[in-house]
């Protein structure tokens, strides 16, 4: 698919940057698809899955930015927060329970993008505490999206 999107861009005389963007929070199988109950693989060293994350307003921000650096854009770029998380601390820091399940043979323990590419263009923050940072990201847009 980004093969076909540069291909057609070249044919139309636009200029693509295919986004890969990683788990965003509330648009994802764990803080947007949680219910009571939710059940989360848990693998044999004791973790949670590894992913890459980013909440609303980092995305809507770094995307700002990006829009304004589209002259230096390379033609494939990932865009997520520089610090992974583990999805069960995402979920601890949203305050969401969730129950721990055997991870399967084909559980993937590790999602995580190389987003160095990104960190030259954008200014996201690079926090210690990435499921906090991410979880509060999320409060704050459910609370402005249920405030209108």
């Amino acid at each position: 698919m980004e093969d076909a999107c540069l291909t057609l861009g070249r044919s139309l005389g636009v200029r693509i940057c295919n986004l890969r963007i990683g788990n965003i929070a509330g648009a994802d199988a764990i803080l947007g698809g949680w219910r009571p109950g939710f059940q989360l693989d848990r693998f044999a060293d004791g973790t949670t899955p590894l992913r890459s994350v980013i909440g609303p307003h980092d995305l809507a921000e770094g995307l700002m930015h990006l829009i304004n650096r589209f002259d230096v854009m390379p033609r494939f770029l990932n865009l997520a927060l520089p610090t992974p998380c583990h999805m069960g601390d995402l979920l601890d820091r949203a305050g969401l329970p969730w129950l721990p399940r055997v991870a399967g043979p084909k559980a993937v323990a590790q999602a995580v993008l190389d987003v160095s590419a990104l960190q030259r263009l954008v200014p996201l923050p690079a926090p210690e505490d990435s499921a906090g940072h991410v979880a509060a990201d999320w409060k704050r847009f459910i609370t402005h999206r249920e405030a209108a």
